[in-house]
């Protein structure tokens, strides 16, 4: 049980010692709450955001605090399955989902995690997971939700060699 008088952000602290975090091609920072866009300061009236990786890290710093773990996060709003992370993405899928002006995610997720991952030598990490929370977009969807995201997701893994990475988001 959670107990209410204790934040559960009273470990981030420690989990910034653990956990280094990209965010969208971004360099690699301690795990930390983010500050947001401009118009969704706004709209929501906050200051910071986080995504659930912030409680992921908090609990896998706790359980394993003398190792060092590297999230590689890639998230845009809105982004279909079938068109942006479609590691087999044509035009046509992209315009049948409306996202042919939009970012090819998958792409740019590997390009992120060889990125960072060229910063160590091999012998010094492994993958250990893949995480993914996608959202609303693709529900009610002729191309989804659920199988379509099985199929996408299996494709991403073996895509991979059957190395799992952190993708998107994380959910608890």
């Amino acid at each position: 049980m959670l107990d209410i008088k204790v934040s559960p952000f009273c470990h981030l602290e420690n989990a910034k010692e653990n956990v280094s975090f990209v965010e969208n091609g971004n360099e690699a920072v301690p795990l930390n709450v983010t500050i947001p866009a401009d118009w969704k300061k706004k709209k929501f009236q906050l200051d910071s955001c986080f995504g659930p990786e912030i409680f992921f890290g908090i609990e896998l710093s706790k359980k394993h605090p003398n190792k060092k773990f590297l999230f590689i996060k890639r998230a845009l709003g809105g982004a279909s399955l079938y068109g942006c992370w479609n590691p087999n993405w044509t035009k046509e899928k992209a315009q049948y989902v409306n996202e042919l002006s939009r970012p090819k995610l998958f792409h740019k997720l590997l390009n992120d995690v060889d990125r960072e991952l060229l910063k160590y030598k091999k012998s010094d990490y492994q993958i250990m997971a893949m995480l993914w929370v996608q959202g609303e977009s693709d529900s009610g969807q002729k191309w989804g939700p659920l199988p379509s995201m099985l199929r996408k997701t299996k494709s991403v893994i073996t895509s991979q060699n059957n190395c799992s990475i952190i993708s998107q988001t994380l959910i608890l």
